[in-house]
Parts: C-alpha cells; sequence; structure tokens
C-alpha cells in the first residue's frame, strides 16, 4: 500500500469516527428530557386524578365567584394542572391537541412556565419543551413570551413553534394576537374579554407566577341598567381629537412584567 493511500484511510477514519461521534451526540441530545417533564412523568395515577379533579373544583369555583360582583382570586399548582393534563385532557378533550403530540406536562416557577410534551412531527419521538414568561402588560392583558423552545436539548426556532400555537388556537376560537418584544415572539391573550358579558365587567388585575403555583386576582363590577341601556354615556372624548391608544404591545408594556409582580 502506498503512502498516499495510507494517509487516505487514517482521514477517512477520522472524518467516520467524527461522523459517528456527532451522529452520537445528536442522537442523545435529540432524546434528552428536560428534569421537570421527567419528574412529572413519576406521578402515580391515582394522585393524578386527584389533582386533576382538584383542579376542576378550584375552577368551578372560581368560575362562580367571578359571575359575582366584588372582588376574586384563586390558586392554581402544577400539580392540580399535570393532573388534569394526564387525565382529563387525553380522555374529554382529545382534539385540543395535534395528532403528533401527546403527554403535556409544565413546571411552574417565579421566572417562567415551562411546558415539555412528547411529539413525533420529526419522524422519531422527542421531548420538545419551551420556556414561557407570562406576565400582564394591562388589566385583562396576557403575554406569554416565548423565551426558549428545544427538541431535547437542542434548539428549535420559535417561529415554528408560534405558527402551530397560532393554528390551535384558531381551531379553539381563542383570541391570540402576535406580536415581537426585544426580538422574541409574544402571543397576547385578553383574558378580560370573554370573561365579560352584557351585564357584568371582568377586571383581571393581577397574574403572578409563584413557586410550583398561579396566583390570579380580579373584580367583577355589575352594571347598571342605565348603563347597559345607554353605553354612550361611558366614552370618554379625548382632548384635542387624540385617538383612543390601540393597545399594541411595546418596550413599555413588556416592563409591566416587574410591575405585574409587585
Amino acid at each position: 500500500m502506498s503512502r498516499t493511500l495510507r494517509i487516505l484511510g487514517v482521514v477517512a477514519l477520522l472524518l467516520a469516527s467524527v461522523i459517528g461521534v456527532g451522529l452520537w451526540e445528536a442522537h442523545r441530545a435529540i432524546h434528552h428530557v428536560q428534569p421537570f417533564y421527567r419528574e412529572a412523568g413519576q406521578i402515580g395515577r391515582i394522585e393524578l386524578e386527584q389533582a386533576g379533579r382538584e383542579l376542576e373544583t378550584q375552577a368551578g369555583a372560581l368560575y362562580s365567584n367571578v359571575e359575582q360582583a366584588g372582588r376574586w382570586s384563586a390558586i392554581f399548582t402544577q400539580e392540580q394542572l399535570n393532573g388534569w393534563l394526564a387525565t382529563e385532557l387525553p380522555e374529554n378533550y382529545q382534539d385540543f391537541l395535534p395528532a403528533n403530540i401527546r403527554d403535556p406536562r409544565i413546571a411552574i416557577s417565579p421566572e417562567k412556565i415551562q411546558i415539555g410534551f412528547l411529539s413525533t412531527q420529526t419522524g422519531f419521538e422527542t421531548v420538545v419543551s419551551l420556556d414561557v414568561e407570562v406576565f400582564l402588560t394591562e388589566p385583562g392583558l396576557l403575554a406569554f413570551r416565548l423565551m426558549a423552545v428545544r427538541a431535547g436539548s437542542l434548539p428549535l426556532p420559535s417561529g415554528q413553534v408560534a405558527e402551530e400555537i397560532r393554528a390551535a388556537s384558531q381551531s379553539w376560537s381563542i383570541p391570540v394576537r402576535w406580536t415581537r418584544s426585544e426580538g422574541t415572539i409574544v402571543a397576547l391573550v385578553d383574558l378580560a374579554d370573554p370573561l365579560s358579558s352584557e351585564e357584568e365587567v371582568v377586571t383581571v388585575e393581577r397574574f403572578e407566577l409563584l413557586p410550583g403555583e398561579i396566583f390570579i386576582t380580579g373584580q367583577t363590577e355589575q352594571l347598571t341598567n342605565t348603563m347597559i341601556e345607554n353605553p354612550e354615556t361611558e366614552l370618554l372624548t379625548l382632548p384635542n381629537g387624540d385617538e383612543p391608544a390601540t393597545g399594541e404591545f411595546d418596550q413599555q408594556s413588556a416592563s409591566g412584567n416587574q410591575s405585574s409582580r409587585q
């Protein structure tokens, strides 16, 4: 064997080794499971069912309180949410999830909500996880900022995930506005509008992330007969012909993350 062939053989062996290591690292990365998702999967079925029932009880009580005039508040834990996601969602609300997504779970901390689910969209099964910052930009307007998206431990473009969320929200008739702030994608959801009616106005005043919990407060104001019959009397005329604010998300509203937690 000539010296040239020996050199080519060594180069080919090195390339094969590098490619093999790269494929192994990619395989390991794509099958990596975030710790919060692994921990959520270790909860027993009985505990999940009980937590799911607790969530429905809490949600029912909140709905009843929101219908009454006055202040109201509620706390939802990640155990309750994961219990509902593990039991009620697949059994009674299968159409809420795309066919290639299953077993969603969450983790809640003061800084963010982590969302994970099994996905087979790429041709093999992997755990996709999202880091989402959640805060009120103004009373009733909830913002979801996509901070990171991963397949295993590999980063994914957040735009692709945002498009899937947009399509799902449309099929569920959930009004979502999309914008960008500081280079990240932000989804805006108006909580007050679907909760309010012709007889009452619901204002969500606080939405706070705590360790393992979501704390929400607000108030419901009953409209008088005069206000219902003459809604135009409640409109304000702005001086100098100024137009009302459009409510578009901007840098100032992004700072609501801090103010909403004070």
